[in-house]
């Protein structure tokens, strides 16, 4: 099924303009890396070949938002000046995080995997947004990892990135030996789906050494400014040698009232 995206022409033109993903400057080298042949790109743009004018096969959504680090939200805005301005802001230190992080699928060996309702909810094939959620709803985190490796949870909402801590119920946010736990353990009352409507994505980071503790405690802090900064600072850190090997993984799910 075809999704409207309205304005698609103008947007592909700032997109290739905009530098958000430097390989792409044209159709055909959107065409080579979201895994089509160019003609394909007109066609989704001026509705030949059985497409619907502007409008891309819901199939390519998804991966076409990764490919330049964007919410669903921002392809599908009808402001032009309004998508303007979101592509031409700054990257932050998500925004590079996220395109260093692997997508999770089933065939990731480590990863975060939602709980929803006490069960583990896999979404439809066809499904561009990842697991759904409505408000109010229970879950837990199954987090699963390298044993004895570190954790940090982010949370990027319609509106802010967040960080969730494992800490609370396991010490120094540390895998355990079997490499598997859940958040919240299972001796606590589960979390309830409390975030904005939209799309959403888990950010899980895994390294082999501690992060340094003045990270920790920014990613915790109740300001956003703050947190975001903490972000920036992790990002760079891992390339740092001090922390060891380190593994990123995203994932998306959705949130419905």
């Amino acid at each position: 099924m075809p999704i409207l995206v309205p304005h698609f022409k103008e947007k592909l033109g700032l997109l290739y303009k905009s530098g958000r993903h430097p390989k792409i400057t044209n159709a055909a080298s959107l065409a080579a890396e979201i895994g089509v042949v160019a003609p394909q790109i007109a066609n989704w743009v001026n509705g030949n070949a059985g497409m619907q004018e502007s409008s891309i096969p819901e199939s390519k959504l998804l991966p076409f938002c990764q490919l330049f680090a964007l919410n669903i939200e921002d392809v599908l805005i009808d402001n032009l000046s309004q998508f303007e301005t979101i592509i031409t802001r700054p990257y932050s230190g998500w925004k590079r995080l996220f395109e260093r992080a692997v997508p999770y699928d089933e065939k990731n060996r480590f990863g975060v995997a939602l709980k929803h309702r006490a069960l583990v909810f896999r979404p439809d094939e066809g499904d561009l947004k990842g697991e759904q959620f409505h408000l109010n709803d229970p879950f837990r985190l199954e987090i699963v990892g390298p044993p004895g490796w570190h954790v940090v949870l982010l949370v990027r909402d319609p509106t802010a990135v967040a960080c969730w801590s494992p800490s609370q119920y396991f010490p120094n946010n540390t895998l355990p030996e079997e490499g598997v736990f859940l958040l919240p353990a299972q001796d606590y009352p589960p979390l309830t789906v409390s975030e904005p409507d939209g799309q959403h994505w888990l950010l899980s980071v895994f390294t082999e050494k501690r992060l340094p503790e003045l990270i920790y405690q920014q990613l915790y802090d109740d300001l956003p400014l703050n947190r975001e900064l903490a972000i920036n600072t992790l990002e760079q850190t891992l390339n740092n040698k001090d922390v060891g090997q380190w593994l990123a993984l995203r994932k998306p799910f959705y949130v419905s009232s």
